[in-house]
C-alpha cells in the first residue's frame, strides 16, 4: 500500500467557537497528547482553522440543513477551503459530505443528493445510553451502509469528559490527500471502546 498504516483520528468534534467546553487551541493540544494522528473539528456553521506540528488537520465543519429540532438534519463536511455557502459551494472545493448521527436523520426530508458518506459510530450514543447506543450505531449502518461506501466516525464531543475517546482508523498516508483517498476507498475501521475491533 506504499507507506500507508492506520492512522487514529477523531472526525466530530467541536471547540468553544460553536458549543464546545474547550478552546480551539485545547482541543489541538488534548489529541496531540492522546496520540491520535488526525483530527477534524466539526463546529457547527463555522470553520475552526488551527494547526498542529503533530497531527494531520482535516479543515470541516457541521453544517444544519434547517430540520426541525431535535430531529435537526445535520451534515459533517470535510475537506473545506472555506465555510461554504451553500452544499453545492462545499462540493465545488472538492469537499467530502456525510450525514452525521444518520440515526437521528429527518428521514422524511431525504438526506441531499451531495451527501457521498454517513457517521457510521458515534461514540456519544455509547457513552450516553450503551446497549442502545450500540444498537443505534448498527442500525445507522443498515440504512446508510447500502447507499454509501464513506463512512466516518467521531465522538461528537461538546464536554471535557468526551474527547478523545473514539477509537476510529483510517488507512492512508500522514497527508490530507490521501487521507482523502483512503476515505473515499473505505479504508476505516473502529473500536466500540470494548476489547475486539470491528471493521466496516
Amino acid at each position: 500500500m506504499g507507506g500507508r498504516r492506520w492512522l487514529l483520528a477523531e472526525l466530530h468534534c467541536h471547540s468553544g467557537n460553536s458549543d464546545g467546553e474547550l478552546a480551539p487551541e485545547e482541543v489541538v493540544a488534548l489529541y496531540e497528547n492522546n496520540g491520535y494522528d488526525v483530527l477534524a473539528i466539526t463546529d457547527h456553521e463555522i470553520l475552526t482553522k488551527v494547526n498542529s506540528d503533530k497531527m494531520i488537520i482535516i479543515p470541516a465543519c457541521e453544517w444544519n440543513t434547517g430540520g426541525i429540532s431535535p430531529f435537526l438534519g445535520h451534515l459533517l463536511i470535510y475537506f473545506l477551503k472555506e465555510m461554504p455557502t451553500s452544499l453545492d459551494d462545499a462540493v465545488s472545493q472538492g469537499a467530502i459530505i456525510c450525514a452525521a448521527h444518520p440515526i437521528t436523520w429527518p428521514w422524511w426530508k431525504r438526506i441531499p443528493p451531495q451527501v457521498k458518506g454517513y457517521e457510521a459510530f458515534s461514540y456519544k450514543l455509547v457513552r450516553k445510553f450503551w446497549i442502545f447506543g450500540k444498537m443505534a450505531n448498527a442500525l445507522a449502518s443498515l440504512l446508510c451502509g447500502k447507499f454509501y461506501k464513506i463512512k466516518v466516525a467521531g465522538s461528537d464531543a461538546h464536554r471535557k469528559r468526551d474527547y478523545a475517546k473514539i477509537k476510529f482508523w483510517i488507512f492512508a498516508r500522514p497527508n490530507l490527500e490521501d487521507i482523502k483517498q483512503a476515505l473515499l476507498e473505505g479504508k476505516v475501521k473502529w473500536e466500540y471502546g470494548e476489547p475486539g475491533r470491528r471493521e466496516i
